[in-house]
């Protein structure tokens, strides 16, 4: 993401915070995403926001994914992943996506494992 992008997605936050009336510390508190981040994207120095933490966010300020997805196409790929898509597509809270990849986790560690060498 480019630092206008960054910018860009920094001040959208920013504006659903506000419009919510939330605090960076009432946030911090809801969503157990440490300050020093929750300020840093917000003034746009973050060019790879974690999307676990994008989607927390998101969530919590009601934010659509067409917001973000809208500032470059490469961004949707780098930062809409499936646990946000979840988040906010099926209105998951945090905890929800949480159990949902774990989930996902336990089914991928009990497929099974393909044998790619050869015995002669």
């Amino acid at each position: 993401m480019r630092q206008q992008e960054a910018q860009t997605l920094g001040r959208e936050i920013y504006k659903a915070r506000m419009k919510r009336g939330l605090s960076l510390r009432e946030v911090e508190r809801r969503t157990g995403i440490p300050l020093t981040w929750l300020r840093d994207v917000e003034s746009g120095r973050y060019h790879r926001p974690a999307p676990d933490r994008l989607a927390s966010l998101a969530d919590l300020l009601h934010i659509p994914v067409s917001r973000v997805e809208h500032l470059d196409a490469p961004l949707g790929p780098r930062v809409i992943d499936w646990r946000i898509a979840l988040a906010l597509q099926e209105k998951m809270t945090a905890e929800q996506t949480r159990k949902t990849e774990d989930f996902v986790r336990r089914i991928k560690r009990q497929r099974p494992r393909t044998d790619h060498t050869t015995t002669a």
